[in-house]
């Protein structure tokens, strides 16, 4: 186990205090590494900044890195840039354990501010400091994103605190397949943004529910490699059970088949037609009645390899055959990657409404090759960035900022981008279903902001006008003119959504769909509670809450709205 944590993040999450409470509970040594360098140099931080430059402090902040690497028992707060250079990254992801604190813009500027304005000395980094002067805090955020996101375990800490993030690092820590030693940490750095190359480094992000406790690992390129190795460390069959739909399979169902039967697998295969209508209770009688004949045993294990349909289809009869077998997911889709896989809901259809039938029911593991969303053609592909960008709504400004800078990359796949913004979507999700298996607290709800009319446009078109995450992108667009007009989200919010899923190609309006007709499939949301529906809705970019008390006059507005543009 490792005998060094390291805490980074922005200026303003806490490193600080929290890693002094750190140390306090493991009875650990504790480093500022500001300080260190501080005293080193006898002047302060700012003050080699003006008088050396940012790259001489950078310097200095690897030399400081590489003095304490032989250290045992040792946290290490770090400042917020350290993270930017690679070959600390590569130092500190090698030797110890690294956590990245996070908070959303907002509540990172008011914590700053408050520095600011007592004396702007205490702010240490004048890059922070400037920052924070000039309104540019969101971008630095969105910039640092990418290589925060090769943090061994991220914790976010706006409405935590101080003991409650010093709980969580000491918890991550003590679990010990919480790190993942990659061969990125064992050979120099290359820096996975880099457009011109692809990495098949693996990292991973444990979701730590009530019931169970996994791994989502997650790299480019990775699936051939990985699976029959994970596969192994969890089963000792040699049987594996593959069940995909037909155009997964015809695109990787022989590929993945080879590289299992040389890990020493027999396949068995099962195909459904592709599409929202294989989430039936005809298909589900199908997979049992093919298990069945197959003599398949609880201690058997299933492979759900494909989008959210197979995701969500397979996970409900993993859930219910025998009472449960072993279930892993291989999401082979952008919503799936980012949202369906992980958490454990899984279910089918029935007439009446969507998912209404189901289990919650966790996976093995989940593994995550991002290289097949090269396989999606245009369209699913940016329906998929509509899940991803609903997180950055929902939870983390940065995240949006980075969705606004990097829409091209995203839209065109850059290994690097992509690859970082799908691992911070998971996280998100991790974080999340992990404090909330059931949905029964109410931070889980927030996952759900744009579904209810999403789900009810859906219903109402019968599942083959709009493709999920195009549903979504209009009940997001809806969700948040009914916020404004309730006075909770703000209009630049509305302005900076709308342009943001206009620019990655998704819809903003249902011209054309029967308005009544949508709000009947919103009456059957799973969420509705003594027939009131419960609202998600946005107070800022990256923070909303659930609200109850629409008026239901006014939902009506803006769904036929929504449906008459």
């Amino acid at each position: 186990m490792d005998e060094l944590i390291f805490l980074i993040g922005f200026s303003g999450t806490g490193k600080t205090s929290v890693g002094k409470l750190v140390a306090e509970s493991l009875k650990w040594a504790y480093i500022d590494l500001d300080e260190k360098i501080e005293l080193e140099q006898k002047k302060p931080i700012t003050q080699i900044f003006e008088d050396d430059g940012e790259p001489y402090f950078r310097q200095l902040e690897t030399e400081a890195i590489q003095s304490i690497l032989d250290a045992r028992q040792c946290v290490v707060s770090c400042g917020g840039g350290i993270f930017e250079n690679p070959l600390n990254r590569t130092l500190m992801r090698a030797s110890g354990f690294v956590v990245c604190l996070k908070a959303d813009a907002t509540t990172i500027e008011d914590r700053l501010k408050s520095h600011l304005e007592g004396n702007r000395e205490t702010v240490s980094r004048p890059v922070f400091r400037d920052a924070v002067e000039q309104q540019s805090l969101g971008k630095l955020l969105a910039f640092r994103q990418q290589n925060y996101s090769l943090a061994h375990w991220h914790i976010q800490t706006d409405y935590l605190s101080v003991n409650e993030v010093a709980s969580q690092v000491v918890v991550a820590w003590k679990n010990p397949g919480q790190k993942i030693i990659t061969q990125e940490t064992k050979v120099q750095y290359k820096a996975i943004s880099n457009a011109n190359k692809t990495s098949n480094a693996v990292n991973s992000i444990r979701v730590a529910t009530e019931s169970k406790e996994y791994q989502v690992h997650i790299g480019w390129g990775i699936l051939n490699e990985e699976l029959g190795p994970l596969l192994a460390s969890i089963t000792d069959r040699n049987v594996i059970y593959l069940i995909s739909d037909d155009k997964v399979y015809s695109l990787y169902g022989q590929q993945v088949t080879s590289a299992l039967n040389q890990d020493g697998y027999q396949v068995k295969h099962f195909c459904i037609p592709v599409g929202e209508s294989s989430k039936s209770i005809v298909m589900l009688s199908d997979l049992y009645e093919w298990l069945a004949n197959n003599k398949v045993e609880r201690g058997d294990l299933l492979v759900a390899f494909g989008g959210g349909v197979v995701g969500d289809l397979v996970g409900f009869v993993a859930a219910t055959y025998l009472r449960g077998i072993k279930l892993v997911q291989v999401p082979t889709s952008l919503i799936a990657m980012v949202d369906s896989s992980i958490g454990g809901k899984t279910g089918i259809n029935l007439k009446q409404g969507k998912n209404l039938a189901g289990a919650f029911y966790q996976p093995e593991f989940v593994l995550v090759d991002t290289q097949l969303l090269t396989s999606l053609d245009d369209r699913c592909l940016r329906e998929g960035w509509a899940e991803a960008v609903k997180y950055g709504l929902i939870n983390d400004s940065s995240l949006f900022a980075l969705f606004e800078e990097k829409t091209s990359a995203l839209l065109t796949l850059d290994p690097g981008v992509a690859t970082s913004v799908v691992e911070t979507c998971i996280g998100i999700k991790a974080d999340t279903v992990s404090q909330d298996e059931r949905d029964l607290r109410g931070r889980r709800a927030l996952l759900n902001y744009g579904h209810t009319i999403g789900h009810g446009l859906e219903s109402a078109t019968g599942y083959a006008k709009f493709l999920h995450g195009e549903a979504v992108s209009v009940g997001m667009m809806g969700a948040a003119k009914i916020g404004y007009s309730l006075g909770i989200t703000p209009e630049v919010v509305v302005q900076r959504q709308e342009k943001l899923l206009t620019s990655l190609g998704l819809p903003v309006f249902a011209k054309g769909a029967n308005w009544s007709e949508v709000l009947v499939g919103m009456t059957r949301d799973k969420k509705t509670i003594k027939g009131k529906i419960s609202w998600v809705l946005i107070n800022d970019i990256g923070v909303a809450q659930v609200y109850n008390k629409v008026p239901d006059d006014l939902v009506k507005q803006v769904v036929v709205d929504l449906c008459k543009s």
